[in-house]
Order: structure tokens, then sequence, then C-alpha cells
């Protein structure tokens, strides 16, 4: 007998395995085996069966799973996902059964006969080391033992399909509305479902801030019926929701992008909350957008899936304006006083800061109010140049430019993660007079703590957030208080200042690519929907001031961003594949650049393809931009991606 393995590796072929014969009778598709793969032991999936042998095979170590984990609807769904991403199936299928999942652990035995009765109540993963994998397989499948998770007490057996569901198959609907209306539109629909003993599953975009709070609201509303299914609780805990969700009926399922491929029961309805955000979008071996999975696994399960947000993404926008989902409209806008600022130069930290920022801050704090001040990034300074050499500060490793960590006194690298001593002068002409500019949440913590030094200052970001919501917490009602964060700031619902202050916003224009309008535009209506400020102050330079009244008219807005791609065509109106190659000599690179250039000639694509763009760093960056949809790139994409040292990621959020 032979097996085709999927290994989780970045190859798209399967590998080809001999099995042993007392492992044969356990072996079925889309079961985990481990096999030996170059000098280490591997965990794959079985794609398919032959009959027979080829000399020379390896043998495959053991059988890891009685049966799939997945049942075909989600292996329909994996399938799907490695054709639109053009990624291997092994990292596909990695990600729709994570090795993290611990099912052996919290399986308990339970025995048919008394001959095994020392099994009785022990879990699966100990009595396979008390006496093998493949014995105890064998009790199994004879049917001398049986097994239940610990959880829900549920006989733990292979999914079943479920039977067909009358419902239509493009029951998908977009939600606009602020976060109340949202939450009010959420509790009666899952109310509804939860009544008819069906599950519901709920994606947020992450678990500190907006998944807290979902997951307080909605523990309220449906006590003992909320899971949380994710890397971010316990292990226990989200074995739990695990097992529940699988076996039961009647519950609410959290989670973020780690639910995509959860086992769920009778699942009724899918729910993602604010789509836009880029936490939906996953790195885990290929590059993906969860919502665009999510909406697809509604699409096969034939599940209503719900979209909700005050700021949908351009391509979600399309969808409904075009009539593919149905969009619906509760409660207004919120609309504060919103004040534009223009400053003579842009805030710096070669000056004090802008004596309109100052105004601002000085007033609240006058009021005993709160003021939220927002900035896009979060570094002490994200751009260094020595004064005399007039060299940027770049990483010896990557050649990647560097930010200043003014609280840990390191240089950073965000490219390779590489952090280095501050040591106070130009590593190239020793001057120590290093200029600091595009300055963040950092810098305005330290300048604002030294003009208003008994006046609480809270710093939020992504990695601060869980920290400083315990303080925001503990803050008075009647007390001034001041909290300086980045986009992190859109996520606290349970925080209300009285006003926002936004510093650097119309920078994003420059730095964010072509959806540099949307993500303002996202930024700008979440802050507002979620701290509910009474007053806005943009604060703008005037030479990058925009017109502020663009951001304001949700319609007038989608309407002309959509058209400025439409014209010049980008997504939402074509997708993207971004391939890249990296290499420490010039001609090696080169000459691979070339061979990809040979095969999207060979397949007749040659008019889709731009570049490539060169980047000379510590290494040689090729970048190319392929314009057109995974079914006409399927085959070229495919073959690229088996050459070694090159990247493809499908649908990028910036170029």
């Amino acid at each position: 007998m032979i097996l085709n393995v999927a290994l989780p590796i970045p190859v798209a072929k399967a590998f080809s395995y001999s099995v042993p014969d007392p492992w044969a009778p356990f072996v079925q598709p889309f079961l985990r085996v481990k096999v030996p793969f170059r000098n280490r032991i591997m965990t794959g999936f079985i794609l398919g069966i032959e009959e027979g042998n080829k000399p020379g095979l390896k043998e495959i170590v053991e059988v890891v799973d009685l049966f799939p984990l997945i049942d075909a609807r989600l292996v329909d769904l994996a399938k799907w996902v490695s054709h639109y991403y053009v990624a291997p199936i092994g990292l596909v299928l990695k990600n729709a059964v994570l090795p993290s999942l611990q099912v052996e652990k919290h399986l308990i035995i339970a025995t048919n006969t008394d001959s095994l009765a020392d099994l009785n109540g022990i879990n699966f993963k100990k009595a396979c080391a008390m006496l093998g994998r493949r014995v105890v397989f064998s009790y199994f499948r004879d049917g001398l033992l049986e097994l239940h998770d610990a959880f829900s007490g549920s006989s733990f057996s292979p999914i079943a399909d479920p039977p067909p569901v009358p419902r239509e198959l493009s029951e998908q609907t977009l939600l606009v509305g602020n976060i109340e209306t949202r939450l009010a539109f959420y509790e009666e629909s899952i109310a509804d479902r939860l009544a008819a003993g069906e599950n519901v599953l709920m994606l947020v975009p992450d678990y500190h801030t907006i998944g807290q709070y979902f997951l307080r609201r909605f523990s309220e509303k449906f006590p003992g019926k909320v899971l949380w299914y994710g890397s971010a609780v316990k292990p226990g805990r989200r074995m739990e929701a695990y097992f529940k969700a699988r076996n039961g009926g009647g519950s609410l399922v959290l989670g973020s992008k780690g639910c995509l491929f959860l086992p769920v029961h009778r699942m009724g309805l899918t729910i993602v909350d604010r789509p836009e955000e880029d936490d939906y979008r996953g790195e885990e071996g290929f590059r993906f957008d969860a919502v665009v999975i999510a909406t697809k696994r509604g699409e096969i399960e034939h599940v209503p899936v719900v979209l909700g947000s005050i700021s949908p993404p351009m391509d979600v926008f399309k969808r409904g304006a075009e009539g593919s989902l149905v969009v619906l409209r509760r409660g207004s806008l919120k609309r504060p006083a919103f004040n534009e600022i223009l400053m003579d130069k842009a805030i710096s930290s070669s000056g004090t800061l802008p004596e309109e920022l100052v105004g601002i801050v000085t007033n609240a704090v006058a009021k005993n109010e709160k003021i939220a001040i927002y900035t896009p990034r979060k570094d002490y300074s994200s751009y260094l140049r020595c004064f005399d050499c007039k060299n940027l500060l770049v990483c010896p490793v990557c050649g990647g430019p560097l930010v200043y960590r003014r609280h840990s006194n390191v240089l950073a690298c965000p490219a390779c993660g590489k952090a280095f001593p501050y040591k106070e002068r130009c590593p190239v002409c020793g001057s120590r007079l290093i200029n600091f500019s595009h300055v963040g949440v950092e810098y305005l913590e330290d300048k604002l703590a030294q003009l208003f030094p008994d006046i609480p200052i809270l710093k939020i970001t992504g990695e601060t957030v869980d920290r400083e919501v315990k303080r925001m917490n503990a803050l008075s009602d009647e007390s001034a208080a001041i909290v300086i964060g980045t986009q992190t700031l859109s996520k606290l619902y349970a925080f209300r200042p009285h006003t926002l202050a936004m510093i650097e916003w119309e920078g994003l224009l420059r730095i964010g690519g072509y959806r540099a309008a949307e993500r303002m535009f996202h930024i700008l209506s979440n802050l507002v929907d979620a701290l509910d400020p009474e007053d806005v102050f943009v604060c703008m330079a005037k030479k990058r001031k925009v017109n502020l009244t663009d951001f304001l008219d949700f319609d007038s807005f989608y309407r002309n961003e959509l058209e400025k791609r439409r014209l010049v065509l980008f997504p939402p109106y074509i997708r993207i594949f971004l391939v890249e190659v990296e290499r420490e000599n010039e001609a090696d690179g080169s000459k691979l650049v070339e061979k990809i250039e040979n095969v999207v000639k060979n397949h007749g694509l040659s008019d889709h393809i731009t570049g490539p763009l060169v980047q000379k760093r510590k290494k040689y960056r090729w970048r190319m931009i392929l314009k057109g949809d995974s079914d006409l790139f399927y085959q070229s994409l495919s073959v690229i991606s088996g050459l070694p040292g090159v990247r493809i990621e499908a649908d990028p959020i910036s170029i």
C-alpha cells in the first residue's frame, strides 16, 4: 500500500510512502501520519491511497489519528483555500488541524470487556504510552473500548455529514452600523439560533480588546453558553470549546482567525465583526484573509454569514453594491464635532510639541476630562538620520531602517526583528548628532509627561494594551487622563474620552500603498465609533493637508474610492499576486527572476506581469506583481512557488 502524503512545507507536491502491514487497516484519506523526511520526523496528511508497492519508498512511522479530525466540508474548504491562495495543501491542512490541538489528552477510555478494565478512566494519550499506539487502535477498531471527551461526555467518533439544510446558498449579509446597533442585531440573531439548538461561530479581530469586550457582553446575555476558542486562552478552556462545538449545540463560539477550520456541529450562523481589520490576515506558512475563508465556509456549509462594520472593506462594499450580498443599514453613524487644526510644521523630535496639540490637551485637563490621542506609530522615532554624514541608521543584518524604542533604549528592526543597544552615535561617522523623525506614541508620552506630570498618561499599543486597560479601569470617572495610542485605541469600546485628537493621521496617505485612503477612513470611523468622543481634533501639517470632508461622507467616499481603483484596475476589481525573490548574489537572483518570467511567458501571461523592481540592502530583493485571478495564474504560480527562495503573497494589503 502506498500513501500520497502532503507535508506542511512550502512545496506543492505530495510525497509517497509505503505502509507497514500492521498499520494498513488504519489508514484513510486526510488522517495525519508521521513520516521520515530529510533526517527528521514530520506530521503530514494522507491525500490519497494506492494499492501495490514501489521499491525504495520509506515507510510511515505511525498513524496519528483514529479518524480524520475534519469532515468532508472542511476538506473541501481546505482544497479551495489551497487553490485560491496558491498555497501547498500541506500548509493549509496544518492550519486546519493545528499541532497544538491536544485531542488525545482529553479523551477518556471506557472499556467493553473485563480484560481491559485497567484502562477504564485513563486518557487516550496515556493508554498509547502504556500499550503502544497500534495496540490501542486495534482495541478501538474491534469495539473493545470507546472514547468520550472529558468535557461534554459525548462519544468521540467521526464527524457525520449533516443533513441538507433548506437555506439559500448566497445567504450573506453586510450589516453597516455603529457598535450599539451591531450588538443589538448580533444578540437578536444569536438568541434565535441558540433557541433552535444551533451553534453560532463569531470571529473578532483579536482576543485582548474587542474579544474581551464581546466575551463579557455575550456572557452576561447568554450565561453558560459562550465559549472562546483560540491560542490566547489556556489549553484546557480551548479544548473545552473544541469538544462542545464539535459535539453539542446551543453555544456561541467566539474566536479569531484560528477558528476558521473548527468543527462546529449544527452551525446556524457565522458572524464576522469589523472585517476590515488587518488582524484577520494570517501568515501561518502562507498568507490569507480569514474573512474571505469564513465567507467561503458559509457558502460550502449553507450557513448564513453576517459581516458587521461601521466601515466595511472595499471588496465587501462592492459586493453589496452589486447585489451579491444583502446590505442592512442600522442606526445612524456617529457624528461628533470635527475640528480641523492646521499646524505650521509636522511634529518632530527636533523641537517642542506643536502648541496646537498642547492647547487641546491643556483644555481637556483643565476641565478634568479624558483625552485620547491617536498617532500611527508606536515607537519614539521610526526614522533616524545622522546630521553630519546624512546616512540613515539601518539594520546591520538586513539593511532595513531602524526604529528607536526609548523605554528599552534600543534600536529595533521591524523587518527582521533584531534589536541593538543604542550607542548615541552614528555607526558610519561617529557623530552624536542624530535626527529623530516620524515620531510616535513613546515620544508623545515622554513630552506630555514633562508638561503634565500630575496627570495619568496611558500608552495603548498592541504590546501594552492588556496592562494599560487594567490601569484604565481603575481611573475615576471625574478625573483627567491622557491616553495615547495607535490604531489599538479603536478597539477600546469601554473607554469614553470627551476629546479625541489625531496626530499625523494624514501621513498614512504617503505610506499606505493603494489602500492608504481606505485605511485612513477605517481608522477615523472606528476611532469615532469605539470611543464616541464629543469633540474630534484632526491636527495636520499644512504641507500634508488632506480634505477631511472627503472622509466624513460614507457613500461618497466609497463611490469615489471604487471609481479610482476601477480606472487603474486595482483590487477589488482584480486580484494581485506579489512575487518576491531574495538573494545575496545579484547574478543568482537575476537568473531566478528570469526563470519566473519564462514560466509566466510560457503560460501566455506576459501581459499580466509588472516588474521586477530591484532593492539593494544587505541582500538583493526583486518584486514582481501579477494581476488576474487564481484560476488564470494557478498553473504558473504553482511552478513558481516550487522554485527555491521565492515567496508568493496573494492579495497583499499594501504594495
